[in-house]
């Protein structure tokens, strides 16, 4: 399973899916707003594993991330 996942990209993509969860948790707008940056990193980070790690390794890496920050939004947002 470890081919299946790149540590340096996942990472990176750990700190763009935390950039976005932590802007994510306040109700000011205009600090709301940060969280598209982390949104579009990680969908910038999505695309540069397809070739910097492979097509596989890439998707499975970004949907791990992916899910794991959309599970600790729906927490949050069930709280």
């Amino acid at each position: 399973m470890t081919e299946l996942i790149s540590v340096p990209f996942g990472l990176i993509l750990l700190a763009c899916t935390l950039w976005t969860t932590f802007f994510s948790f306040t109700n000011k707008s205009a600090v709301r707003g940060w969280r598209n940056l982390g949104i579009l990193a990680c969908y910038l980070v999505g695309l540069s594993m397809l070739w910097g790690a492979g097509l596989k390794t890439g998707i499975v890496t970004w949907s791990i991330f992916g899910l794991f920050g959309g599970a600790v939004y729906f927490m949050y947002d069930m709280i």
